[in-house]
C-alpha cells in the first residue's frame, strides 16, 4: 500500500476530510496511515478516493456501497442473535415421570 498520509497531505486534505470522503472513521484512517489497520473495504475506499483526486477527478460516492455493507452486517448480526428452537419450554420431555 502506498503512503496514504503523504498522499493525503500532498492533496491538501485533512484526515477528517479524507475519512469523510472514504466513509471511514478518522481514527480508522489514522490506523491505516500507520499500517495498523488492515480492513480491505476501508483501505480500498481510501485508495480509490486518493487515486481519483490525484487524477483530478471527483471523489467516488460510496454511499450505496457503505449502505450495502451496513445492511449485510446487520443481517449477519440478526442471524447470530436469532434464537434456535429448544423444544417445549415447560420442562415436559414427554415421559410420565415415573
Amino acid at each position: 500500500m502506498s503512503d496514504v498520509k503523504a498522499r493525503r497531505k500532498a492533496l491538501g486534505l485533512s484526515r477528517a476530510r479524507l475519512a469523510e470522503l472514504a466513509h471511514v472513521d478518522k481514527r480508522i484512517l489514522q490506523l491505516i496511515e500507520i499500517a495498523q489497520f488492515m480492513d480491505d473495504e476501508s483501505i480500498s475506499r481510501v485508495e480509490r478516493v486518493l487515486e481519483a483526486l490525484e487524477a483530478g477527478e471527483p471523489a467516488p460516492d460510496f454511499a450505496d456501497e457503505v449502505a450495502a455493507l451496513v445492511h449485510e452486517h446487520e443481517a449477519e448480526t440478526l442471524e447470530i442473535r436469532a434464537p434456535t428452537p429448544q423444544g417445549d419450554e415447560s420442562g415436559d420431555d414427554g415421559s410420565n415421570g415415573g
